[in-house]
């Protein structure tokens, strides 16, 4: 299984900070979860071109365990 985990780093007064925000969905394969990514970032790209001084950045990450239902 891979969650999506969008990693946002923000620089103010030359300190950078990052927060990482877990998507709920968990997907099965690699290929799913990328082009989710991919999905994610169109969505967010006047938001990157507005924020030079904060970076986004998509991570499909295995080895997830999915949670009981």
């Amino acid at each position: 299984m891979f969650l999506l985990v969008l990693v946002t780093c923000v620089t103010l007064e030359g300190q950078t900070m990052c927060h990482e925000f877990e998507r709920g969905q968990l997907y099965a394969n690699q290929d799913s979860c990328m082009m989710a990514a991919a999905l994610e970032k169109g969505r967010y790209n006047s938001r990157m071109e507005r924020r030079n001084w904060a970076r986004y950045n998509w991570e499909c990450r295995n080895n997830v365990a999915k949670e009981p239902a």
